[in-house]
């Protein structure tokens, strides 16, 4: 996690996120937390956030953090809060770490009555995640919070309790933490023997490898060989346990050896002894203020980062800004360019509507013309036949009556050339009209969609002509001016080229590419054949090395 070099540059999520992680994965490998800006940023961003559990693991480890730094009360308040936001929650082994923890803060504040609650509660919790090492473990604080209340007889019980089970999962720190506990309350209770064989099962299970175990091990056994006033065999421990170089352990057989000599009354030895313990006590304390010197070194040099990766965010979101100011600017540019497309059509639907208007009014005055003179026709007809003997005036009715029909003819034939005008004039209409609302609905696909990337994405179709301008426009503002550069790089490329590599350097893949494209793999194959001799001809390209080639443009 520490191998991340900039983690303030991620998004807020993924930064919180990795806060959280190296906390925990500093807690997990003993690690001393010495400052609490880290986990701060998890604590803030998931607070916000819909997500409990990791809110509540980022309150458990901010109160680590303030119990590593000796803030009791700061780490208690934590650790109540986290259990509180946890409740309904069914990570049992978080909230099994959590009551524990609050338990054994309990217990440091001489709260023994508070530390037994809280070890019941982690208790219930282990139980129900069936996890037999945290059940060994709880049966351990349970008995710690039992000899703290000096009850000596449970608190052997509890620890018997963790000890078989830590023996049946083969947990040798389990084990390890039962057997030195109760070797504790055996101390107590002067059953030195009893405590001595619980020392001798945990050496039993650490390895000779394990130098730091094996002298604390060492020391514990040596000091009870002193209360037992077995002093030759104590010094032979506490020799042992000065093998293992460690400030803190030699201070602490320094003490023993004087409390031993001091009980012999070789009072030179135990004065030698006692000086050496108050000299290392010296030590402990001038490494425990370097060792704070350090942490504040650490967390002034943590602020000024902070502060630096504050100002790299403030430029980087100007960028953004101007960035979707110059987007909203194209966007803008396109739906104008659109609406004015569309009013353009609307006028020409206008004036064709306003033709077939003129057709209809001239083939219905027609219409009309034919029928009064089919009334005439019929009138004469009457006449004719009633006006037979009547020859002269028979020739006239025929000659009005051919006159007529000749008129009736010529409005017929009118009349079948404005029906085909008409026809033509209303599959004019119906195309313009398509036409109208295909513009009509890419407007409405723009505006509710205003990136076309984000289109292609929802639905892959053969790009038309105006796509391929929108998409062209949002590559060059994207990329900068990525055709320009690939043209000047490349003269010899067409505009189908340029269009082409601008789905390459999207990452489309084939399948993709030959759905927006409207052709079949083989013509992408050779499409892609032809790229290469006009990128380079004399290159032998290898699989991918084209389109790895356009994306570094």
């Amino acid at each position: 996690m520490e191998s991340v070099r900039f983690p303030e540059k991620l998004s807020a999520e993924d930064y919180a996120t990795w806060c959280l992680l190296v906390t925990e994965a500093r807690d997990k490998n003993y690690v001393e937390h010495s400052s609490d800006s880290v986990i701060d940023v998890a604590v803030r961003y998931f607070g916000k956030q819909e997500n409990p559990l990791r809110y509540v693991k980022a309150l458990y480890y901010k109160g680590r953090v303030f119990q590593d730094q000796g803030k009791a009360e700061e780490a208690t308040a934590l650790f109540v809060k986290a259990l509180d936001a946890g409740k309904d929650s069914q990570d049992y082994h978080l909230l099994f770490l959590i009551s524990s923890r609050l338990g054994t803060l309990y217990g440091y504040q001489d709260m023994a009555d508070r530390a037994l609650e809280s070890y019941r509660i982690a208790y219930q919790y282990a139980v129900q995640s069936g996890d037999s090492s945290c059940l060994s473990y709880a049966y351990s604080y349970v008995g710690r919070a039992y000899g703290m209340q000096k009850d000596w007889r449970n608190a052997i019980e509890a620890y018997k309790k963790g000890e078989e089970i830590a023996l049946a999962v083969n947990n040798k720190s389990a084990l390890s933490l039962s057997l030195n506990e109760c070797a504790t309350i055996y101390k107590q209770v002067r059953s030195f023997e009893k405590a001595k064989e619980c020392m001798d099962r945990i050496a039993a299970t650490v390895s000779d490898e394990n130098i730091k175990s094996k002298t604390r091990i060492y020391l514990g056994i040596g000091d009870l060989y002193r209360l037992m006033n077995q002093y030759d065999s104590a010094i032979v421990y506490l020799q042992k346990a000065l093998l293992y170089d460690h400030l803190y352990t030699k201070r602490s057989v320094y003490q023993c050896f004087y409390y031993l000599y001091e009980e012999q009354q070789e009072y030179k030895k135990a004065v030698e002894f006692n000086n050496l313990y108050w000299a290392y006590v010296d030590s402990i304390n001038k490494m425990e203020n370097k060792e704070a010197i350090l942490a504040v070194e650490a967390r002034y040099k943590y602020e000024q980062l902070e502060k630096e990766s504050m100002l790299e965010k403030e430029k980087r979101t100007q960028k953004i800004l101007c960035l979707v100011a110059a987007f909203l600017f194209l966007l803008l540019f396109i739906i104008i360019a659109y609406q004015r497309r569309l009013l353009k059509k609307n006028r020409e639907i206008q004036v064709i509507k306003k033709k077939l208007n003129c057709f209809i009014e001239e083939s219905g005055q027609n219409k009309i013309s034919i029928d009064r003179n089919l009334q005439k026709i019929a009138d004469l007809t009457g006449q004719l036949e009633e006006k037979k003997q009547k020859l002269a005036d028979t020739a006239l009715l025929k000659v009005k009556k051919e006159k007529l029909e000749e008129e009736n003819r010529s409005l017929t034939q009118r009349n079948e050339k404005l029906q085909k005008e008409i026809q033509k004039g209303f599959i004019l209409l119906n195309r313009q009209s398509e036409e109208f609302d295909t513009y009509k609905r890419k407007i409405e696909e723009k505006e509710s969609c205003p990136n076309i990337l984000v289109r292609l994405d929802k639905e892959k179709k053969r790009l038309q002509e105006d796509d391929w301008e929108e998409l062209l426009l949002m590559m060059n503002q994207i990329f900068q001016d990525f055709s320009h550069h690939l043209l000047e790089a490349h003269p010899r490329l067409s505009e189908n080229d340029l269009r082409f590599c601008c789905l390459i350097k999207l990452g489309y893949s084939l399948s993709d590419l030959c759905i927006l494209l409207g052709v079949q793999e083989e013509a992408i194959s050779k499409r892609k054949a032809r790229m290469r001799k006009h990128i380079n001809e004399d290159k032998k390209w290898k699989k991918g090395e084209l389109e790895a080639y356009i994306k570094s443009f």
